[in-house]
């Protein structure tokens, strides 16, 4: 039996067809400021009502639709009582695929122990809003390869496996994205659902195992953005193994790549138009935390030079230096948050250390009274 289905995930949906204000302190605070700002919310809200008019009226309880009819469902003047009980609705409409994904989350941790090493990597992690690169059929097996790039895992390329395939129902292409899950252990292998989007498909798969391949992006995609692809590769750690990946993984060992006017080659296989292009396609096995290095301290004597330089990696690493051994630092942390220059780009990383000091007692009356408007 399967928690997870298309049908429940709509059955949720008119839970978020129109959200309310849930208080009248919100409506004072959202109508002060449209005042302030010259905005007409009443023409607003009631365009946004008009169109949704219909499938409000298709969806929603009846006891609500003489709210749609009069035009104050989504209104200040909502009686108090209809919009406590019309919140109550969404709350639990919401719950009910909640417990869903609970059960289908459920299901996943009991099976992903079955699955072999490579595929238990992937499913501890969600690969919610994954998007298929390539899909690829070859007997009985089947292979979709996931861009997971901006995704909950620190994996950018994942290529799942499934042996053997028993059973398929439900059409998937490239493109779409992967939303929702749920992963059984069965009395053959394995069986997978998915909701995916774009277009919305309920897709199940089962088959004797899952075999899994990821691939990281090297840490110099996120320091070497702006750098040529010579002084890219420079910076690419030479003990790691490098993959050009578009719809097929492509071993590079690091030699000279085939550059024509037709475009960049490795091994005779087109993998890009330019030098420029492959360094968004240039993935390794090996995971390197591109935020490892705001955890290197800086030593005590250029912590001042640190936090007040416009370098914001410096600034960022003499903070969280002071944040592990504050409490020898007062002098220097109360000097920094007394001359510090604030800018957009470093406001919140200031506020958040001016308040954890504070905490910890540790701030000057004077860094105090400089930071007594925040704080206010």
């Amino acid at each position: 039996m399967w928690h997870l289905t298309l049908q429940k995930k709509k059955e949720s949906e008119p839970a978020h067809l129109l959200p309310i204000r849930e208080t009248d302190d919100e409506w004072e605070i959202d109508l002060q400021t449209a005042r302030e700002e010259g905005v007409d919310l009443a023409a607003e809200l009631q365009a946004h009502l008009d169109e949704i008019r219909e499938p409000l009226l298709q969806v929603l309880p009846e006891k609500f639709h003489p709210y749609i009819h009069n035009d104050t469902l989504n209104t200040p003047n909502l009686p108090k009582a209809v919009r406590e009980e019309y919140l109550t609705w969404q709350v639990a409409l919401e719950q009910t695929f909640r417990d869903v994904l609970d059960h289908a989350y459920t299901m996943k941790q009991q099976a992903i122990p079955y699955l072999p090493q490579s595929a238990q990597h992937v499913f501890r992690d969600s690969l919610h809003d994954a998007v298929i690169v390539n899909i690829e059929r070859i007997g009985n097996d089947v292979a979709i390869m996931l861009n997971t790039d901006g995704g909950f895992t620190p994996k950018s390329i994942v290529i799942l496996k499934f042996v053997n395939v028993l059973s398929e129902t439900g059409d998937v292409e490239t493109g779409s994205y992967y939303i929702y899950d749920e992963l059984q252990k069965t009395a053959r292998g394995f069986a997978l659902r998915v909701i995916w989007e774009c277009p919305e498909v309920e897709w199940t798969i089962a088959c004797e195992t899952i075999e899994a391949a990821f691939y990281f992006r090297p840490v110099a995609y996120f320091e070497q953005q702006e750098a040529d692809f010579e002084t890219f590769v420079d910076q690419l750690a030479p003990h790691m193994q490098y993959f050009f990946i578009t719809d097929t993984v492509i071993p590079w060992d690091r030699g000279k790549l085939e550059v024509s006017a037709d475009g960049v080659y490795v091994r005779g296989i087109k993998v890009a138009q330019s030098l420029e292009a492959c360094k968004s396609l240039l993935y390794c096995d090996t995971y390197e935390d591109p935020y490892a290095i705001f955890s290197v301290p800086v030593p005590v004597g250029e912590l001042e030079q640190a936090a007040l330089s416009n370098d914001l990696e410096w600034q960022v690493r003499a903070f969280n230096t002071l944040y592990d051994n504050p409490m020898p630092h007062r002098e220097i942390i109360n000097h920094i948050l007394q001359n510090i220059h604030i800018q957009e780009n470093n406001e919140m990383m200031i506020y958040a250390a001016a308040t954890h000091f504070k905490a910890l007692a540790l701030l000057d009356e004077k860094t105090t009274e400089k930071f007594k408007a925040w704080w206010d």
